[in-house]
Order: structure tokens, then sequence, then C-alpha cells
């Protein structure tokens, strides 16, 4: 949360948040002002999450094609991997493909849990 501010533009900036689970972290962010939507595979999860947030994609975030299709030309001001990425077999593809939904100015953020602490 420390990495996203708040947003106190009367634009109205958005966050995909991959991997979305019971949406605690997307709800923060929606009540920081964002349009917050998530993407979550895990169906008790997603139904979670919907309630929640803005919007959910039910779908598993390796599948492109279906995230693609669901989130159609919208660009988003952050995407967040939250404690997801550690999990994918082939994390730099995954990240080269959601880089495309991104405009400009957008920020991607990605956090790993840290056994060491």
């Amino acid at each position: 949360m420390r990495q996203i501010p708040d947003n106190y533009s009367k634009n109205e900036l958005s966050i995909l948040d991959v991997g979305c689970g019971y949406g605690a972290l997307a709800e923060a962010m929606k009540n920081q002002g964002y349009k917050v939507v998530g993407i979550e595979a895990n169906a008790e999860a997603y139904a979670i999450a919907s309630r929640r947030i803005n919007q959910v994609i039910y779908a598993d975030l390796t599948s492109i094609v279906e995230v693609q299709r669901a989130v159609g030309k919208r660009s988003f001001d952050y995407v967040i991997f939250s404690d997801v990425i550690e999990h994918l077999c082939d994390p730099y593809t995954i990240i080269v493909e959601y880089k495309k939904f991104l405009h400009d100015k957008s920020k991607m953020i990605i956090s790993v849990p840290n056994i060491a602490v």
C-alpha cells in the first residue's frame, strides 16, 4: 500500500490487481480512490472479491488471451502482482504480457514474500 499514493486526482485512476484473492488489498486501494479490477481463478475468492471491488475477472492469470478479451482496450495506471509471481512457471513471460495493460506513465508493482524476515 505504501507504493500506491492516495488518488487525490479528479481523474479516475485504475488498478489491475493480478491474482487478487479475496480482494482485501484491492478493496484498500479502492478506498484510496482507485477503480480496481481484479483477476482471480479461485471460485470462492472470486465471489468474495466481487463484493469488495469494482470488477473481478474470473480467469487464470496465465490465460493471456482470456484476460485480454476481458480487459479489452483498457489500460491501467498500476498493475499489481502481490505475492503471486513466485508461483508462476514462467514469470518473465507473464510480466511482458501484462506490461501491455499499462500506458505511458503507468507502473507495475511486484511484491514477493521474504522468508528471511
